[in-house]
């Protein structure tokens, strides 16, 4: 693998190990192992509730385009995209899960990742932007005009650049993706599925903040975690790391919180979110593998 691929997320582990360098590691670990088994064992239910409500946001929309693995097999390819994605960049990863469906043909199967990605993101960014006003954020968060001009230039530049290339592939590709907008039948559904998802997220760090001891309101918590999520789509790191420790450390300082038990938080939620979600994706890999042998 070339040096300048993974570059980019080797800067985000540098910011996690200057991050851990700073903090008080016998605290950390103290906080880890004092956290309540009870509330981390509700965390990985809500976890597996999270799991199932992405998973059936996404088969959604894969109805959309044609015919739809069940439930309990989208939720399993949801589990090894995500578990990919958490691995990369921006999670591009989580396009794998196309493979999974290419019965639709391999443009509407990379359009039902790109829409379920989008409503996502689009989402935590709405509820992030309010956030970071309602807190009064914006002078740290938000950049210059003069920085925003320029960076949609570059990115209207690149997106110019890549129609240019792939003219018909692309436009295809959008076409295939604004689709889902005026069609009811799948547009209803993602207005409602797509809070809930990231209310389920929400849910997930309140437990795991409630095993730690750390009392904070619902309403400061979903501004914390739709911050949090937001910085950590930053594509430089792996699994997160770094970003959301960051995020989570400057945010819950507001509250007097102490780095160690940000940190905490951020990892359990790491280990608790994708040690479940690892589970469930290598059990469908596992089982790819099997019928492969079989038929060999």
């Amino acid at each position: 693998m070339e040096i300048k691929k993974i570059l980019p997320g080797v800067i985000g582990l540098i910011i996690f190990g200057y991050i851990l360098h700073t903090l008080d590691l016998s605290k950390l670990a103290n906080n880890i192992q004092n956290a309540n088994l009870t509330f981390l064992g509700l965390a990985v239910l809500a976890v597996l509730l999270s799991l199932i409500i992405h998973g059936l946001k996404w088969q959604t929309i894969i109805k959309h385009y044609g015919k739809a693995p069940s439930l309990f097999e989208s939720v399993r390819i949801f589990c090894i995209g995500t578990m990919i994605g958490f691995l990369t960049p921006l999670k591009v990863g989580v396009f794998i899960r196309s493979a999974y469906i290419k019965h639709l043909g391999l443009q509407k199967a990379i359009a039902s990742v790109l829409v379920d990605r989008i409503t996502d993101i689009g989402f935590v960014c709405f509820v992030a932007v309010l956030s970071i006003f309602s807190l009064n954020l914006e002078v740290i968060f938000m950049p210059s005009q003069k920085i925003i001009i320029l960076f949609l230039i570059v990115i209207a530049a690149i997106i110019a650049f890549a129609i240019k290339k792939f003219r018909s592939k692309i436009t295809n590709l959008i076409n295939e993706t604004l689709s889902v907008i005026n069609n009811k039948k799948t547009i209803v559904p993602l207005i409602f599925l797509t809070p809930i998802a990231f209310l389920s997220t929400v849910l997930i760090y309140y437990l795991i903040a409630q095993s730690l001891g750390i009392n904070l309101s619902l309403t400061f918590l979903l501004m914390v975690v739709s911050i949090t999520v937001l910085i950590e789509t930053i594509p430089i790191t792996f699994l997160g790391l770094g970003t959301r420790e960051a995020g989570m450390i400057f945010m819950l300082a507001m509250k007097g919180i102490s780095a160690e038990s940000a940190v905490t938080l951020s990892l359990l939620y790491l280990f608790t979110n994708y040690l479940t979600l690892s589970i469930i994706g290598l059990s469908k890999l596992v089982n790819l593998w099997n019928k492969d042998q079989k038929s060999r």
